[in-house]
């Protein structure tokens, strides 16, 4: 199985190479007429040349990097019992190595799309028919916990949007997105950081840093009727714990 994706990963990279694209993402056959995609164009071709030979594959990304600008997409691969990972199109000579191996030991968040259920055990961020997303973070990096609460007034406030967002490109960027659930309260397992958590909206809005370390839980409670400003905003340091 190893020797069988690596094969394919070679025989991608041959044909193709990366370069940026159009914000829509190009079809397999494109990609191959071109000769050349971005980053989640070669893993939909990557994914699509490894399912045609049987062999199970998925898309990992993460949303920002914690430690530079930008964001990437990759392949995992379902090789003896687990899922390791492989830029698409970028072949090595061994699975779980690529150029970014030093960025993802730091990540933020690393989400796995996959085809039906999540796996048992598996934390799922989002689902639908035939789907799901999973916070896969904790197969890269250590990780912590971030627990939100969220209130108005005192009343627990559910179904509320929850925003975590980092440093990236100049800016705060959100990288999860996350509804509370009936109790108010909503948990994500993330890496070291600093971390800008906020929710609300017109009508009420609050936030706080949250500062996560590996094996802790950091509790977070947000109260809507708070709408404080945000003063000392640039002089937050973030990716704390990442040098």
């Amino acid at each position: 199985m190893t020797d069988a994706a690596l094969e394919v990963n070679r025989w991608c990279g041959e044909r193709v190479t990366f370069k940026p694209t159009q914000r829509r993402d190009q079809g397999v056959f494109e990609t191959l007429a071109s000769g050349y995609g971005r980053c989640e164009e070669l893993v939909i071709l990557h994914i699509s040349s490894l399912r045609s030979v049987c062999i199970p594959a998925r898309e990992a990304w993460t949303p920002y990097w914690a430690t530079m600008d930008n964001n990437h997409a990759w392949t995992e691969v379902w090789v003896d019992g687990r899922w390791h990972y492989t830029g698409a199109a970028e072949p090595t000579g061994s699975l779980d190595d690529a150029w970014f191996n030093d960025a993802v030991k730091n990540a933020a968040l690393v989400f796995s799309s996959v085809m039906g259920d999540a796996a048992p055990g598996e934390e799922v961020v989002r689902s639908g028919p035939r789907y799901a997303v999973v916070n896969s973070t904790a197969n890269y990096t250590d990780t912590g916990r971030l627990a939100v609460t969220v209130t108005r007034s005192g009343t627990l406030e559910a179904a509320v949007p929850v925003t975590v967002g980092l440093w990236n490109f100049g800016s705060l960027r959100p990288i999860a997105r996350i509804d509370t659930g009936p109790d108010g309260t909503v948990g994500l397992t993330i890496g070291d950081g600093d971390y800008f958590v906020c929710s609300g909206g017109p009508d009420g809005h609050d936030w706080e840093i949250a500062r996560v370390t590996a094996g802790d839980t950091v509790a977070v409670r947000l109260d809507l009727a708070a709408s404080p400003a945000f003063d000392g905003l640039v002089a937050l340091r973030y990716g704390a714990g990442k040098e």
